[in-house]
C-alpha cells in the first residue's frame, strides 16, 4: 500500500496539502467506480436501504452526539495529534449537548416510519399525477429532497444515521401532504364509482 493513494497522507492542517490529497483520492475513487460500477451500485443501494430498515446502527456511533473520551486511550485524545489534525477544535460542549445526549438515549428516528412515509409519497405521486391534484408539486419536491439527501449520502459517504436527521422535517411535510392527497383521491374514486 506504500504506493497507493493513502501514502499521500490523510488529514492535513495545511489547506494546500489537504487539497492535493483530496484531488489524488478523488481521482482514485472515480477510477474505482468506473472500473467496478456494478459493485459500487450494489454498495450504494445497500447503504440507501439501510436508512429504511430497523436495526443497523452507525458503524462508528456517529448517530450519537459527540462526547470526547475522559481518558487518553485513543490516539486522537493526544493533544499534539489533535492540534495537528484539527488546530481550531474546541472540545468543550455547550449547554444543550447534555440534554441532546439524554434525548438521544431515549428517542430515535423510526426508520420503519421513514420507509412508510416514502412509500406513501410514491403512492401520492401516482395518485396526484392521475388526478392533477394541486398538492402534487409539493409532494414531489419534499419527497425529492428527502430521498435525494439519503441517496446523496449513500453515494458519497455510505450509511451514517446523522444524514437521516435533516430528512425528518421534509418527510413529515411530505407525509402530511401525501395523506391528504391520497384521502382526497380515494374520495374522488368512490364518488366516480358510485356515479357509474
Amino acid at each position: 500500500m506504500r504506493d497507493g493513494p493513502l501514502a499521500f497522507g490523510g488529514i492535513s492542517a495545511s489547506h494546500v496539502k489537504q487539497a492535493r490529497t483530496d484531488r489524488i483520492l478523488g481521482k482514485f475513487a472515480r477510477q474505482v467506480i468506473l472500473e467496478r460500477p456494478g459493485d459500487y451500485a450494489s454498495l450504494v443501494a445497500g447503504d440507501f436501504f439501510r436508512y429504511l430498515r430497523p436495526g443497523p446502527r452507525a458503524a462508528h456511533r456517529e448517530d450519537q452526539t459527540v462526547e470526547f473520551p475522559r481518558s487518553a486511550r485513543i490516539v486522537f485524545d493526544d493533544r499534539s495529534t489533535r492540534r495537528k489534525l484539527y488546530p481550531d477544535l474546541q472540545t468543550h460542549a455547550s449547554a444543550p449537548a447534555g440534554a441532546l445526549r439524554s434525548y438521544g438515549k431515549v428517542f430515535h428516528t423510526s426508520r420503519v416510519l421513514v420507509a412508510l412515509a416514502i412509500l406513501a409519497g410514491l403512492a401520492a405521486l401516482i395518485a396526484g399525477w392521475k388526478t392533477a391534484d394541486p398538492r402534487f408539486p409539493a409532494v414531489f419536491l419534499t419527497l425529492g429532497i428527502g430521498v435525494g439527501i439519503l441517496l446523496g449520502a449513500a453515494l458519497a459517504a455510505g450509511f451514517a444515521l446523522r444524514y437521516l436527521v435533516p430528512v425528518v422535517a421534509e418527510l413529515i411535510v411530505m407525509g402530511t401532504l401525501s395523506a391528504e392527497l391520497l384521502v382526497s383521491a380515494a374520495r374522488g374514486w368512490r364518488i366516480r364509482r358510485a356515479s357509474l
